[in-house]
């Protein structure tokens, strides 16, 4: 089944769901909507697209790509990322 993801998504998610769905780059189909847009698309594309978000689904919470627990605290909130090096004596020079 082709979802939307509206949570990782740009606008409704529906350029994302087609990615995963036919396993391409986010990019690539975005980049296609916009190339036919251009080239007499100008009414129809801008039609698909809402009848795709009006017609696809919401992925479930457990389809969305987690980030890595390493970014983030306990509660949820992200953390700041640190350098595994911490004393700057450690890089000489050449």
């Amino acid at each position: 089944m082709i979802y939307r993801y509206p949570k990782e998504g740009q606008v409704s998610g529906v350029c994302l769901g087609l990615a995963r769905y036919f396993g391409f780059d986010a990019w690539v189909i975005r980049l296609t909507v916009i190339i036919l847009f251009f080239f007499g698309g100008y009414f129809f594309m801008p039609l698909l697209y809402i009848a795709g978000a009006l017609l696809m689904e919401k992925a479930p919470d457990n389809y969305y790509i987690s980030p890595p627990s390493a970014l983030y605290n306990g509660n949820g909130t992200q953390t700041k990322w640190t350098s595994p090096r911490t004393d700057n004596n450690q890089i000489k020079q050449l």
